[in-house]
């Protein structure tokens, strides 16, 4: 028998759920480490290298009002409920853009690809206007409601599954990207070393690409 009863659908009893089922503890974590490591600080000029940061920072805040929903949900109606995870979703937009923004940042600055800050942006916008597009599919500003605010409209998945595809095309081409300089760098060193140490040396590049192709498709995940 747990701590709560089967038939307790309180509010808290729904937050304690979402926090079991959710990330946004390991968020918060992060934002903890950062702060005491002093990693807070954000450049006045825009640089891929600070989206990471800025990845926790909308990530933290989005599941925020996440949370809020649910701790909420007795007070309020749907379309109120509905106004805090619209506001979640709009802040995880910018967090998954900033997320994706820094893996095609990194990915192509190892690669020394010219103009991997473009690539960077690129990619962000690209994911941004995506999620809004998903989000304009399943949100509306008029409803059925005492006072017009948010109401959810539907759940469609194809723009939610473009929206995947996306994300998992550049998982993909940046695992890709990685992969390419790994073994490039593999040819370019192996003359100087000798037979047992060149054997060795290939061993050890080969299990470090099978460790990032496992790391590539868990993110895409």
């Amino acid at each position: 028998m747990g701590m709560f009863d089967e038939e307790d659908q309180s509010s808290f009893y729904t937050f304690i759920k979402a926090c079991n089922i959710t990330s946004g503890l390991v968020a918060y974590a992060t934002l903890i480490v950062m702060l005491n490591n002093g990693d807070i600080r954000i450049s006045k000029k825009i640089h891929p290298r600070f989206f990471i940061r800025l990845m926790v920072y909308f990530d933290c805040v989005a599941f925020l009002f996440f949370y809020i929903s649910f701790m909420a949900s007795d007070g309020l109606d749907t379309c109120g409920v509905s106004a805090f995870l619209f506001l979640a979703e709009f802040t995880w937009a910018f967090k998954d853009a900033f997320k994706f923004g820094y893996i095609a940042w990194r990915a192509s600055a190892i690669a020394e690809l010219r103009k991997a800050k473009l690539i960077s942006y690129v990619v962000a916008l690209g994911s941004l206007l995506l999620y809004g597009f998903y989000m304009i599919m399943n949100y509306s500003f008029s409803g059925e409601c005492d006072n017009p605010i948010i109401s959810r409209i539907s759940d469609s998945n194809w723009p939610a599954i473009v929206l995947y595809l996306y994300w998992f095309m550049v998982d993909v081409v940046s695992g890709g990207l990685l992969l390419h300089k790994l073994f490039s760098a593999q040819k370019a060193t192996t003359s100087i070393f000798t037979n047992q140490t060149r054997s060795k040396y290939r061993q050890l590049i080969k299990k470090e690409a099978i460790r990032l192709g496992i790391t590539v498709i868990g993110m895409s995940l």
